[in-house]
């Protein structure tokens, strides 16, 4: 995998959850999360999602953003992480959004 780096001045987070391509950025606001999900979102990677999701709902936010705009591979492993991710987010109550690349592609 590539080494990235990435600006958390403004109070994110950011985790290496597998060596297998995928990051995150968490980044945290007046009640409202954004996951910015680099690489790939697959079978490989899906043991560690539950991590992120943990993450992400640990915080309760009133609204929750997941960009998956720097995703280059989803497959049915990756579906099931955003449903599960879905789940925990609803569970707390927060409004969902999915941010994808403008060409829907990924």
């Amino acid at each position: 995998y590539a080494a990235r780096d990435y600006d958390t001045s403004s109070g994110g987070t950011t985790g290496m959850l597998d060596e297998v391509d995928l990051e995150y950025v968490i980044r945290s606001e007046n009640g409202q999360i954004e996951a910015q999900i680099m690489g790939r979102l697959s079978f490989e990677t899906k043991s560690s999602c539950g991590k992120l999701i943990s993450e992400l709902a640990a915080q309760e936010p009133k609204e929750a953003v997941i960009d998956l705009r720097d995703v280059g591979f989803l497959d049915s492993a990756g579906l099931g992480f955003l449903l599960r991710a879905q789940n925990a987010l609803h569970r707390k109550g927060a409004q969902r959004t999915l941010r994808v690349p403008n060409d829907g592609q990924t």
